[in-house]
């Protein structure tokens, strides 16, 4: 036997390993370079999908489903593509044309299925599978194959363990895409207040320069002069004017409905918008796909400016904060600004206001459109980590306010025990806070698990609805709204006590509600699932509820 055929000395041969399949390589440092950047561009692909969702549909149902979708893209688009440098250029040159054409289209694809599914956690997929879901598929695709080139390298593999090895690669995939995005959408709020369609056009580009390094022209195949292929370095310009010139299909407000002011902010689409259609005419503070608050116009003063009382019958009941205590020589502490009628109302009583905003855009919309006097301590900052950072030497205050959701989506860092942990050290034992939420009473777990996280901190809460209700409604499944009153004390004072004697009839008895159920068992922390559950059964039920009170034209017209 040959030494081509035989080992000597029981050692194989260079000559006698078996090769790898045609088109495929083992991996490289330039793979290294490529794998990292493709990561942080199929994160950036993955955020800009959802990003362009947000208006019509909010975070959290623009994210409804998005993970399983990506997974699913991601596996048929490695099904698909086939193994080379140049399959993988390609395919990443057609992501990028995607993306850059998603930018145009996707938004009146959202709009057609936000008139034409019902279901609102199901209708962006359809702007996904079209725009973000195929670029993760093709760019996808590339990112499985690259990480193949370091695992299997040169070693021969059955069929079962390829196909476990392309599911494998594809869930780790999608999930390292999806906490990418987070970071990415954090520190794009951070930096810029960039729109989405010039975040898509972007990574778009640079999906394309990255295709370019994948399979570059070598020296016998590299265009000379003015050659037609040394045109293709045209293309992401040409791409890039296309997105930013062309104008899609443009949505004005409805008849009777003017857009007063429109900025697209950390938080989000903030979009004031006037109602002069209905009977008595009003203002909407818009946040993405939901209502940060309405107030009816008040035409004895200038109607640009300010705004007369809310239309908000639960921000009345939350209101009565206010006359818990004597308001001379009273901090208060007003978490959220809305349309401001909270943070007036204790202003105007005479309150030492304490205002923590999020978003800077919400209170200047505030200020300018709604009347808002301006507090007297103003901290634009994440509230949870303001409260947290405050020294307990310091003053504290003698009436809180918040609300639990901004608009339709729940601000998961102040409904988790930990922050109400760090609240009560700021407040005043005789202190009051009001607590704004709403929630599905069937099943009542999640119900449950908000009054236990309450109680297991404050030593006494009383429940309130923001109208009347009775035991019946409270065992329908339907949303409710409530405003919970409580105490680091172990009871209400006597003239907190008078003051929600007013609203007797709308008080919800705790006890019959939590029966006897197991405290430890219903405590949320930060980061629990049913946080997520919850925020997902109110975005839901809201995105509903406000397009039957808005038409639905004021939703598409940004």
């Amino acid at each position: 036997m040959s030494s081509a055929t035989k080992p000597q000395n029981g050692k194989v041969s260079e000559q006698s390993k078996p090769s790898p399949p045609a088109g495929r390589r083992s991996g490289t440092r330039r793979d290294v370079l490529h794998l990292s950047l493709l990561t942080l561009l199929l994160g950036g692909v993955s955020y800009a999908s959802q990003f362009i969702q947000h208006p019509l549909f909010g975070k959290t149902l623009s994210a409804s489903w998005f993970r399983v979708g990506a997974f699913v893209s991601i596996v048929l688009g490695r099904l698909a593509l086939p193994d080379s440098d140049k399959s993988r250029s390609n395919a990443l040159r057609a992501a990028a044309f995607v993306l850059v054409t998603g930018s145009i289209y996707s938004r009146a694809l959202g709009v057609w299925a936000s008139e034409n599914l019902s279901d609102p956690a199901l209708a962006p997929l359809v702007g996904h599978a079209a725009f973000g879901f195929l670029a993760l598929a093709l760019g996808g695709g590339v990112w499985v194959q690259l990480v193949r080139n370091f695992t299997e390298r040169e070693s021969e593999v059955t069929k079962l363990g390829h196909y476990v090895f392309i599911a494998f690669s594809c869930f780790a995939s999608a999930n390292c895409i999806h906490y990418i995005d987070r970071i990415i959408g954090e520190l794009i709020s951070w930096l810029t207040n960039i729109t989405a369609k010039m975040l898509a056009v972007n990574v778009g580009i640079s999906l394309y320069m990255l295709a370019s390094t994948i399979n570059p022209p070598t020296s016998s195949t590299r265009p000379t002069g003015l050659e037609p292929s040394s045109a293709l370095s045209l293309i992401p310009v040409v791409m890039a004017l296309i997105a930013i010139v062309a104008n899609p299909l443009k949505f004005d407000p409805p008849t009777g409905f003017s857009i007063l002011s429109q900025t697209q902010s950390t938080t989000g689409l903030i979009q004031v918008v006037d109602n002069n259609a209905a009977n008595r005419p009003s203002r909407i503070i818009r946040s993405d796909s939901s209502t940060l608050g309405a107030a009816f116009l008040a035409y004895d003063k200038m109607p640009e400016t300010v705004a007369g009382n809310t239309m908000d019958p639960t921000s009345v009941l939350q209101e009565a904060v206010r006359m818990v205590t004597e308001p001379k020589g009273s901090k208060a502490l007003v978490i959220g600004t809305g349309t401001g009628y909270i943070t007036s109302s204790l202003i105007g009583h005479g309150f030492n206001t304490t205002l923590i905003e999020k978003d800077r855009a919400v209170y200047d919309a505030a200020r300018q459109h709604f009347g808002l006097p301006e507090p007297n301590a103003l901290h634009i900052t994440d509230p949870a980590q303001w409260v947290w950072n405050q020294s307990p030497s310091a003053d504290k205050f003698d009436v809180v306010a918040l609300n639990l959701f901004a608009g339709s989506e729940l601000i998961m860092s102040l409904a988790g025990v930990e922050f109400w942990q760090s609240l009560v050290p700021i407040m005043n034992e005789p202190g009051v806070v009001s607590i704004r939420f709403a929630a599905k009473t069937q099943p009542p777990f999640l119900i449950k698990s908000l009054f236990h996280t309450l109680l297991s901190v404050f030593g006494t809460c009383r429940v309130y609805h923001a109208n009347s209700i009775d035991v019946n409604q409270l065992e329908s499944d339907g949303v409710v709204d409530f405003v919970a009153f409580c105490t680091p004390g172990a009871t209400l004072t006597s003239q907190s006590e008078d003051t929600l004697k007013i609203f007797a009839k709308r008080e919800i008895d705790i006890a019959a509600v939590l029966g006897e159920s197991v405290r430890e068992r219903y405590i949320m922390k930060d980061n629990d699932g049913r946080l997520q559950r919850w925020g997902k059964e109110i975005a839901v039920e809201n995105w509903k509820a406000v397009r039957k009170t808005v038409p639905a034209g004021v939703w598409y017209a940004y």
